[in-house]
C-alpha cells in the first residue's frame, strides 16, 4: 500500500551510512553518509517529479537498502 501524499511533490534524495554492527548507540555525526540516489524534476513541462514516480508505484531504476547493505559487506 503507498501512503505517500499525493499532493507532496518534489525531489527524493537518499542517504545512508554504516553504523557499525549496532545502529543503538549511532549519532550519525561527521562524515559518515553516502548518497544512494536522488531523483529531481523529472519533466519540467508537466511538474513530474521523482516522488511522483513513488507516488504512481513504478519501482524501475529504485534502489534497494538490501542490495546495497549486501555490497558493503563484500
Amino acid at each position: 500500500m503507498n501512503t505517500w501524499p499525493a499532493d507532496h511533490k518534489g525531489p527524493m534524495l537518499v542517504y545512508m551510512a554504516n553504523c557499525g554492527d549496532s545502529c543503538d548507540n549511532f549519532d550519525g555525526s561527521g562524515n559518515v553518509w553516502f548518497k544512494v540516489s536522488s531523483e529531481g524534476l523529472i519533466d519540467a513541462a508537466s511538474f513530474y517529479w521523482g516522488s511522483d514516480k513513488l507516488i504512481g508505484k513504478e519501482t524501475r531504476g529504485l534502489k534497494s537498502s538490501r542490495r546495497i547493505s549486501r555490497l558493503a559487506n563484500t
